[in-house]
């Protein structure tokens, strides 16, 4: 098989050296096989080593045409890319330059039948009539119609800007009279803590008048009933002591000695001035004791009208503390009445500002057909 180079079609002077080798490699091929007396009969080695590097050679020799070939497309790819960028530079340009002189030059309003393919041309043009004075109406153009209403757009607007304006004012009333409320309030509230704060002093004041008054009747219980401890004490030392000293008599009496003067008027032992004695003795002791019985009755009174007085002091304070509490109500119910009314009259304001009265004013602007 013969190998042909791909650098044969070039010119003589453009074909690399491995084609010039190539060729003088195959002619002495070509002698070395069909001359008889150079052919060697076997194998040769050293030709075929030499077939092997030939064919190493031929395989790089490819590897690089392929190479140069890459490098080859790639650069003419690269050159036709900046050709076509350039050739879509130019075209785009030119585009641009026709289309910036018809924009100048050449206007759509400039061309003369531009007024029958006009888009707004109904717009731009004026109306069958501008009003009822327009001097274009005449008797035989039928401009004027009964129920027409030319003023119709005039009238809307000035009826727009009288409902802004009328908005305008009801915002202005509304956050005036949000500002007022809000203000009613803040009193209102106000006025709630302070008469909260006013009842909570009032009954504070109660509270401590009524532990004062505890306290008052508790040290005096207690006083009274020292008092009691100590009378009762002392009234039981000097029956102890009368006991005693009664005790004391009897052991020391002629009747339990059986002592005698001697005369026969003694009796027992006991002269007239003894017997005397011991009934002054006696009769003594039965005024003590009817003494006693007296003291203790005027100091059951006693008792009894300080029970009664205490009584009727904590009755008369209770009563004094529930008047107070009334009293604080009625201020307090007045006060929310007040209260409710302003409450009552500032609403009646309020739907009255909300509510007003339709006259034949606010018809006669609207609907009239000029």
């Amino acid at each position: 098989m013969r190998l042909t180079c791909p650098f044969s079609a070039l010119p003589q002077g453009e074909r690399p050296h491995c084609e010039v080798t190539r060729a003088a490699l195959e002619g002495e091929r070509a002698k070395r096989i069909f001359d008889p007396k150079a052919r060697t009969i076997g194998v040769d080695k050293q030709r075929l080593d030499e077939q092997v590097d030939e064919s190493v050679a031929i395989k790089k020799l490819d590897e690089q045409r392929e190479e140069w070939m890459d490098k080859r497309m790639i650069l003419q790819d690269k050159h036709a890319m900046a050709l076509e960028m350039e050739s879509a530079d130019i075209r785009r340009q030119k585009e641009k330059d026709v289309e910036n002189y018809r924009k100048t030059y050449q206007k759509p309003c400039t061309r003369l039948e531009y007024d029958l393919s006009d888009p707004k041309r109904l717009q731009k043009d004026l109306p069958a009539r501008i009003g009822d004075n327009d001097p274009r109406n005449t008797l035989s153009g039928l401009q004027k119609f009964s129920g027409e209403d030319p003023g119709k757009i005039t009238r809307k607007l000035v009826q727009a800007s009288e409902q802004t304006a009328w908005l305008q004012h009801q915002i202005q009333e509304k956050t005036v009279l949000k500002a007022a409320e809000a203000e009613r309030d803040r009193n209102w509230n106000a006025r709630d803590e302070e008469i909260a704060q006013k009842a909570w002093a009032i009954q504070r004041l109660n509270q401590q008048q009524k532990q004062e008054a505890i306290r008052s009747t508790a040290a005096f219980n207690k006083k009274l009933a020292q008092q009691k401890r100590m009378e009762k004490d002392a009234a039981k030392s000097h029956e102890s002591a009368k006991n005693l000293q009664e005790i004391q008599n009897m052991l020391d009496s002629d009747i339990l000695n059986e002592r005698s003067s001697g005369k026969k008027e003694d009796k027992k032992g006991l002269t007239p001035a003894e017997m005397n004695h011991i009934r002054q003795q006696q009769a003594q002791g039965l005024e003590e004791l009817r003494q006693k019985k007296i003291r203790e009755e005027e100091e059951k009174f006693i008792e009894a009208s300080r029970q009664r007085k205490e009584q009727e002091m904590g009755l008369f304070l209770e009563a004094a503390v529930k008047q107070e509490k009334r009293n604080a109500l009625i201020a307090l119910n007045k006060e929310r009445q007040t209260q409710t009314a302003e409450r009552a009259v500032a609403e009646g304001e309020k739907r009255n500002l909300y509510a007003p009265e339709i006259g034949e004013q606010f018809f006669d602007k609207f609907q009239k057909v000029t």
